[in-house]
């Protein structure tokens, strides 16, 4: 087992606030990663889960048994854990070959040398680095290096994984196959892993759940798709996806229940209160059209990006000068400076409050010249395809 419940952890470093307040349960066998910017708080929340670092305030237990209660003065030793990290340097011994490196906490353990040396070939080969078992660190690349760190950690069988930035230090290439190893272990092993990134591409292919930490608070934790396609934070809209997601300010007019926008005009039923909101859209859920298509606005191309198995495409919307980005499938032959007419997926629009980050959980309609387009929520609603109009 390897159930970790953290409750009201707070962190101060003097007058800095670093942690405020995180509740959060990691279940067994998760692969949840700590997603954010640099100096958000998820590195020093992970040293708080491995007792490199003490909370300010707090609780945290590991399959109900408490290892951290601040107001009991309680904080086990990391040895007392069951628990390994792995750190984005890698901190091999230099002076130890990668048989040893692996082997040294078994030796900790004072475990029989028959058992070690058969522990330590059966991680080496899950690994894929047992014809490196007699090299020293500074014979390996960054990538063999990092897959004897791994080894180190997992040989022990610890309950819990931690792993803060590993793949930090590889080139790309490596870093997909390294991403590819670690989803494979985690398969095999079935150890809670905790994982720290702020690579969203990383979170995104690897974890069962997300936590995505802002100025050392948690705001979002969800699945990586409920986290892609539903955020509930502007910022984590914002830091998900790629190309990044598109956002434009629209204007709220609550006398006439509607919304305008460079995306597109759209109705609603239940007054917002704000001058003003930020749409928030994916590439994938802008498409290019037909001009003849209701609900169709004109761009002009601004730029074409060929990536291979898909184009990433630029438009600006003439009125506005606003950019949007659009992501299409294949290859796309369109002509910068050529005029195209773009419609957005209204159901995979996502409101927010550009003062509090917030999202707002309103139903819009786009509005086609005085007139309600009805989306597949209503037709799924009613058999019969009706149109309202606005006066």
């Amino acid at each position: 087992m390897g159930t970790i419940k953290i409750k009201n952890i707070h962190k101060h470093f003097g007058k800095f606030h670093a942690l405020k307040g995180i509740d959060l349960t990691i279940h067994n066998g998760e692969f949840m990663t700590l997603l954010g910017p640099s100096g958000c708080g998820k590195t020093t929340f992970l040293r708080i889960l491995a007792g490199l670092e003490d909370p300010s305030e707090g609780d945290i237990t590991i399959d109900d048994k408490e290892i951290v209660c601040v107001s009991k003065h309680l904080s086990l030793p990391a040895a007392e854990r069951n628990l390994n990290l792995v750190f984005q340097s890698y901190a091999l011994w230099p002076h130890l070959t990668v048989f040893e490196n692996v082997a040294f906490g078994l030796k900790i353990k004072k475990m029989p040398k028959e058992t070690i040396k058969q522990k330590v070939q059966e991680t080496l080969e899950r690994l894929q680095i047992a014809h490196l078992s007699d090299r020293s660190p500074g014979e390996l690349s960054g990538g063999q290096q990092q897959r004897v760190a791994i080894a180190r950690a997992i040989v022990t069988e610890p309950k819990i994984l931690l792993l803060d930035e590993p793949l930090s230090n590889l080139d790309a290439k490596l870093r997909i196959e390294m991403r590819s190893e670690l989803k494979r272990l985690h398969h095999e092993l079935k150890t809670t892993i905790v994982y720290v990134t702020h690579d969203q591409v990383e979170a995104l292919t690897l974890s069962t759940r997300i936590a995505v930490f802002f100025e050392g608070k948690l705001v979002q934790v969800d699945t990586p798709q409920q986290l892609y396609k539903y955020p509930q934070d502007l910022r984590v809209a914002q830091f998900i996806g790629n190309p990044t997601v598109n956002c434009v300010e629209a204007k709220v007019n609550d006398e006439q229940m509607t919304i305008s926008s460079p995306l597109s005009s759209f109705s609603y039923k239940t007054k917002i209160g704000l001058p003003t909101v930020t749409l928030a859209t994916n590439p994938e859920n802008i498409e290019i059209v037909h001009e003849s298509v209701p609900g169709a606005i004109k761009a002009e191309v601004y730029s074409v990006l060929p990536a291979g198995s898909e184009t990433y495409i630029q438009v600006k919307v003439p009125q506005t000068k606003t950019i949007l980005s659009i992501k299409e499938m294949g290859e796309a032959l369109y002509e910068i400076g050529s005029t195209v007419w773009i419609k957005t997926n209204i159901e995979r629009l996502n409101i927010f409050d550009p003062g509090s980050n917030g999202k707002i959980d309103i139903q819009l309609r786009p509005v086609i010249s005085g007139q309600i387009e009805r989306t597949k929520i209503d037709l799924q609603l009613s058999k019969t395809f009706s149109i309202g109009t606005f006066s």
